[in-house]
């Protein structure tokens, strides 16, 4: 048997309607289904939005991870070409932090890659904390004496000199563990602007 479906046509208010069989829905004259019709008017159907956005997230996870691997390896040329490419969205995919990951800046903070520390706060990227250990990228840049990119953070985020771990440590004592005595100085001789300075207990 053939399935018909109805079908009202004219302007808004008339009752003109008619039976056609389905299979000629969208075919023949001015018939149209329903998905056909958003596409005709140049929009894509609803069913298709989920699709989009999840590839839109695929692609930014993977250009995360490409802009990942250039912070490790201090590939800044290609890290350009990747923001380049990115534009608008650059300093979204920056500051990213997929699945519990510690942020590109904090990344290539803790692999020395200066250059890169400075590509990625020239295209917007924070200095946020991770959400469960605490760790900064000014601790991280203590700790592992890198006293260049630890001053360039304190130009930028002076605050993070404040902010402590999940166990109570600060950027000062990440240096003063592992006998950074250049990083110690910086910090204690640090112009830093009254706001930006907290008690710790």
């Amino acid at each position: 048997c053939s399935v018909l479906v109805v079908v009202f046509c004219g302007a808004p208010g008339t009752r003109c309607w008619s039976l056609i069989p389905w299979g000629r829905l969208g075919t023949r004259g001015h018939a149209q289904s329903a998905l056909a019709m958003p596409r005709a008017r140049g929009k894509r159907p609803k069913r298709d939005l989920p699709k989009r956005k999840n590839a839109r997230e695929l692609a930014r996870q993977e250009l995360h991870s490409a802009l990942r691997e250039s912070c490790s390896r201090g590939d800044v040329s290609r890290a350009k070409a990747i923001l380049r490419d990115l534009g608008a969205e650059a300093q979204i995919i920056i500051n990213s932090a997929p699945n519990g990951s510690n942020t590109l800046l904090f990344k290539a903070c803790e692999e020395g890659q200066r250059e890169m520390v400075r590509l990625l706060l020239d295209h917007g990227a924070d200095g946020r904390i991770h959400p469960v250990t605490k760790y900064s990228p000014l601790y991280i840049a203590c700790y592992y004496g890198r006293r260049d990119i630890a001053e360039m953070l304190l130009k930028k985020f002076p605050a993070l000199a404040s902010v402590s771990t999940v166990e109570r440590w600060l950027p000062l004592h990440a240096c003063i563990i592992n006998g950074h005595t250049a990083v110690l100085e910086l910090l204690l001789k640090f112009p830093y602007p009254d706001d930006s300075l907290r008690k710790y207990w």
